[in-house]
């Protein structure tokens, strides 16, 4: 009996150890070779369609808060071969070693992950990071110690992973500003791609004394006979084309790389296979932008009709907010004082900048902040919903910058606090645009609708948890309004959206037209008070493309604009509407000139703060306001004291009584430069919103 059993018992351990030497003998070979199986086709995410799978890499916890982790990138003679990395854990303050910081976007989260080994363990990363790190195995023979966060931070579901996570974002502006050097992976490149760069480096060849003497011309003639001896690309060029896609690239507006790029002590950019140094971005990219910039205006005031090229001012419209973002980005890099305020970090963050989780939009700015506390008040919690972060943020914000997230606020939006900062929707709506993180507008005081009561007061609730207790007057009430909004600025792309524009400019006329009998300004003069609240009263006038907005009513030509830009909405109002008003003779219609083009073209760019807004009118003044999109009739003007611009807040009640929920601010015609608010008899009124 004992007899039997040993033979099977020898028989088994022989067996398991032939299968033993067999595995070893295979994972010895995968380590010198690089590959998971030395023959068979390899799959998508570079494990052969033959091997057996190695386990998962599973995450051990670090050892303190002040710990990260790092890998090395292990060389491979094959381009195809799996990526295979070694984990290690480190103290980042004693920390001597260098190390890379990898810097590249995520990609959507929904594309399945690629495999790589780590530790002889399966892991999965995104394939955009797999990408990289495979141009970067194959731009070095030696062992590279890198860190990149979706392999070096733990992206489990789980609340441990979480609170891990949490721990790590707020040490990312330490992990990047300690690297030697940040290596910004712009992604693979095609055919397409190596013409641009090709382009590209013909606008970095000059030096920058030789490009701002160009900039400094006085006119954009003598500018562009100075461009058009650099070999640069014309406005009919596909160059443009092209250059707009490669600009638009992800990387460019993902909010991570703010500090990520501006903390860096070194940069370099991996497109392709090919490296190149940090003034790529600024004398390649933003060159080529402001060459674009130039071609537009150009295109549109010195250029005649039959000549223009539309297609300059489709992709200036689709690369803005990626070069935008960029000269941000560029602009803190380049003071010796980087950082500023949280709240100014803020500002400029959530208008330019994407994020998959919206928290992040949020904790990516810590690094940059001056505000010595701000991760002590505002700690990263991975665990806290958006609403529930967004009004802390405005918490923390009104204590020292209250103005500004009421301006920004998200609105009578369900499971949010009114007040609480929209970090979502930034592009919905350019007049809150107008604000700066100082509360103020921009020009400083352009409005003043609060007359001399410029101090703003703030104080929470004391009954309500949400709630903040605000002085102020009720104005007015919103009796109408169009049932159409004009796009936002992030949902204008192109001429298809420009004439979507065009659209509601006719619907906003034939609106003025069916309510002129509710006011008493005669049909002319009320279309015009119309169109210079449609622009908020700000022209951006031409000759002053560096010079920004200014007042319609102190610009010499507003006239002559309201003039032109009136005949050509009655035009297209008779063509529209034939019947009494219409089918006037041809004789009737108006012949522009070349100056009244000109002057069209002002108008329509000055549109700039009714983005994403609506007509509507006041039930007392009878006059006109530029509404927010979701403004409804019964909505309250009320001008908040200390604030430049109204608002528009919708009455509530509670167990507690009266309070109001802000949905937005708002251009009302008549009340903007303190009319409703000097001499009022009523003393100011506390407001309480939630």
């Amino acid at each position: 009996m004992y007899a039997k059993f040993y033979v099977i018992y020898n028989t088994i351990t022989q067996t398991l150890r032939r299968l033993w030497h067999v595995y070893s003998l295979r994972s010895l070979l995968q380590y010198v070779f690089g590959s998971v199986f030395i023959r068979g086709p390899t799959g998508p995410t570079g494990l052969s369609k033959a091997s057996i799978a190695p386990a998962s890499y599973v995450y051990t916890p670090l050892e303190s808060p002040q710990h990260i982790r790092l890998f090395e990138l292990l060389p491979s003679q094959s381009s195809d071969a799996i990526i295979r990395c070694t984990m290690c854990h480190v103290e980042l303050k004693s920390l001597k070693r260098p190390y890379t910081a990898v810097s590249y976007a995520w990609g959507p989260r929904d594309v399945p992950k690629a495999t790589i080994i780590c530790n002889d363990l399966t892991a999965h990363i995104p394939r955009t990071l797999y990408s990289a790190l495979r141009r970067l195995r194959a731009a070095s023979d030696l062992r590279q110690v890198l860190w990149a966060d979706a392999l070096c931070i733990d992206q489990a579901d789980t609340d441990d992973a979480k609170e891990e996570k949490s721990r790590q974002v707020q040490m990312m502006d330490q992990i990047f500003a300690q690297a030697q050097e940040v290596v910004v992976d712009l992604g693979e490149v095609q055919q397409d791609d190596l013409d641009t760069l090709k382009v590209l480096s013909r606008y970095e060849a000059p030096c920058d004394a030789t490009w701002r003497a160009i900039a400094q011309r006085p006119n954009l003639p003598e500018v562009f006979e100075c461009l058009n001896k650099l070999d640069l690309a014309p406005a009919d060029s596909p160059f443009w084309e092209k250059f707009t896609r490669f600009a638009c690239r992800p990387w460019y507006t993902r909010i991570w790389i703010i500090q990520e790029f501006v903390l860096a002590r070194k940069i370099r950019f991996l497109i392709g296979g090919e490296f190149r140094d940090e003034s790529f971005l600024k004398r390649g990219i933003v060159r080529a932008y402001e060459h674009l910039s130039c071609l537009y205006t150009f295109n549109q005031t010195y250029t005649a009709r039959e000549a223009s090229v539309p297609q300059i001012e489709e992709n200036l419209a689709t690369v803005a907010d990626s070069a935008s973002a960029i000269v941000h980005m560029l602009g803190l890099r380049e003071h010796d004082d980087n950082t500023g305020t949280f709240c100014e970090q803020l500002h400029a963050a959530t208008g330019l900048y994407k994020a998959t989780d919206t928290r992040d939009k949020v904790y990516a700015l810590f690094g940059l902040s001056s505000d010595a506390d701000i991760k002590t008040h505002l700690p990263v919690n991975y665990n806290e919903d958006l609403p529930d972060l967004a009004f802390r943020v405005s918490k923390y914000l009104a204590r020292g910058f209250g103005i500004y997230p009421l301006y920004h606020c998200v609105g009578d939006k369900p499971a949010y606090v009114s007040w609480a900062l929209d970090l979502e929707n930034t592009q919905r709506d350019d007049l809150t645009a107008m604000i700066h993180a100082s509360g103020y507008t921009r020009p400083h005081e352009v409005f003043r609708a609060c007359g001399g009561a410029t101090d703003f007061r703030n104080g929470m609730s004391l009954v309500r948890p949400t709630g903040l207790r605000l002085l102020g007057w009720i104005v007015d009430e919103i009796d109408c309004h169009m049932t159409t909004n004009l796009l936002a600025r992030g949902e204008i792309r192109g001429r298809a959206h420009l004439a979507e524009q065009d659209v509601w400019f006719d619907d906003a006329y034939s609106w003025m037209l069916s309510v002129v009998h509710l006011q008493h300004l005669p049909e002319d003069a009320f279309v015009d008070q119309c169109w210079r609240t449609t622009i908020a009263d700000m022209i951006k006038g031409s000759g002053q493309e560096a010079k920004g907005f200014v007042r319609l009513r102190d610009w010499q030509h507003s006239t002559r604009c309201l003039d032109v830009w009136r005949a050509v909405h009655q035009v297209m109002y008779r063509r529209r509407h034939p019947g009494p008003r219409g089918r006037a003779s041809k004789d009737a219609e108006p012949r522009f000139s070349d100056r009244d083009i000109s002057d069209l073209r002002v108008f329509a760019e000055s549109v700039k703060y009714a983005l994403g807004r609506k007509l509507g009118l006041t039930r007392t003044r009878r006059t006109s306001a530029l509404l927010p999109h979701d403004a409804r009739a019964g909505d309250l003007v009320v001008v908040i004291q200390g604030c430049q611009i109204p608002f528009l807040l919708r009455r509530n009640t509670d167990a507690w009584g009266e309070y109001f929920r802000i949905v937005g601010c708002v251009y009302a015609w008549g009340i903007m430069d303190g009319e409703a608010v000097d001499g009022c008899a009523d003393e100011a009124r506390v407001i309480e919103v939630c």
